[in-house]
């Protein structure tokens, strides 16, 4: 499965946005739905873009073990950094710099 950088910018925003400190994989994959239009976004798909976005310390899960539909994440220090370097929440083009 390959990344998609619109993706992880969305997962991104959707962390940073969060009313709570850390947010569930169920919960953001239904995020993306929304943000789609989309009835379903496959948890499979959240959770390779989590497990990637973890590889390169932009999120953390709250407790360390394999990523599963109740895996709780939140924004690490350089997630922040990527929210912020990907532009204005209106722009039309969510991606990062590779």
């Amino acid at each position: 499965m390959q990344r998609d950088s619109h993706t992880v910018v969305l997962l991104l925003r959707l962390l940073r946005e969060a009313d709570m400190s850390y947010v569930g994989t169920t919960a953001l994959s239904e995020g993306l739905a929304e943000i789609a239009g989309d009835d379903d976004v496959p948890e499979g798909w959240t959770q390779h873009h989590l497990e990637i976005m973890s590889d390169i310390g932009l999120v953390k899960a709250r407790h360390p073990g394999p990523v599963t539909s109740s895996t709780e994440w939140r924004l690490a220090w350089e997630g922040y950094n990527a929210v912020e370097d990907s532009g204005d929440d209106d722009d039309d083009e969510d991606t990062l710099d590779d």
